[in-house]
């Protein structure tokens, strides 16, 4: 029996209809969050209000750790999005915060999405099409990061990074908890998830960037006593927060203009760029 062409592609448009739509309301969460806390964002970054709030509320058992810090960076924005973006530069950057980082290539339908649509070459409706090949980019990432304590020495995170062009010298770069987008496993519980969160990334001359980086994390509240010598590492944002993110890269990137830094780090890639790096890697390890 022949397959309905138009049931395959009403299928096909529900599938990346949903996967667009978790993209943009991850999207559309973060850049609110930066763009409310910092001056320099407002009126630059435009929001959809029509996408639907899909995120929770924080579970009973659980915490959100959230952190916004800005700075600016002796990096060109080049340079920097292509470290943020390849995970194997990650761990000699921040070495106390970076156990592991591994980067796989994109679901079928996030692809697709990336590639974006001819004009008149779908039946799809003109406001998906218009967000269709906005993101670029994208890579699956699984990240574990280290507690300085014994108690609880290892997060482990899965979750999607794509980047989207604000403006000519402005990118914003979105995370979101992989779970999100598991359609045969919609209710997979993460023990650590990671919110949606991101970093913008803003030209500032030839050889800098200012960037406004957003940690949002949902992770277990951990039954310790206050008199423990880890409460306060363990059951806070520490650790973790965009400050200590921003302030280690900015004193690694210090470090790079002296003669004294050795990191084998290639700064030097092109920006479309890491999935190359990261194809490459994949194949080695298969």
């Amino acid at each position: 029996m022949a397959m309905d062409p138009d049931r395959d592609e009403n299928n096909e448009f529900q599938r990346l209809q949903r996967v667009n739509n978790i993209a943009r309301a991850a999207y559309t969460e973060f850049a609110q969050r930066a763009s409310e806390r910092v001056e320099n964002f407002r009126g630059i970054i435009s929001t959809d209000e029509l996408v639907l709030n899909i995120f929770r509320q924080t579970p009973q058992g659980k915490r959100g750790e959230f952190s916004i810090a800005s700075a600016v960076l002796p990096i060109s924005p080049s340079e920097l999005r292509c470290i943020l973006f390849d995970t194997a530069a990650w761990r000699p950057l921040w070495p106390q915060m970076v156990h592991e980082a591994r980067s796989f290539l994109p679901s079928a339908d996030m692809q697709r999405l990336s590639e974006g649509f001819e004009e008149g070459s779908s039946h799809f409706p003109a406001e998906f099409l218009r967000w269709s090949g906005e993101w670029s980019c994208i890579i699956k990432v699984h990240a574990r990061l280290l507690l300085p304590t014994p108690t609880v020495p290892i997060r482990e995170y899965s979750f999607w990074r794509y980047q989207k062009q604000i403006q000519e010298d402005i990118w914003a770069i979105t995370d979101v908890s992989g779970d999100y987008f598991d359609v045969l496993n919609p209710e997979a519980e993460l023990e650590y998830r990671r919110s949606p969160s991101g970093i913008i990334v803003r030209k500032m001359g030839e050889e800098c960037c200012e960037v406004t980086w957003v940690e949002n994390m949902e992770v277990p509240t951990l039954d310790l006593a206050q008199d423990d010598l880890f409460w306060t590492v363990v059951n806070s944002d520490l650790p973790f927060s965009a400050r200590q993110w921003v302030s280690t890269l900015s004193q690694r990137l210090k470090q790079r203009e002296s003669n004294s830094f050795d990191c084998d780090v290639a700064f030097d890639c092109d920006t479309d760029f890491a999935l190359e790096h990261n194809i490459q890697q994949m194949d080695n390890d298969f």
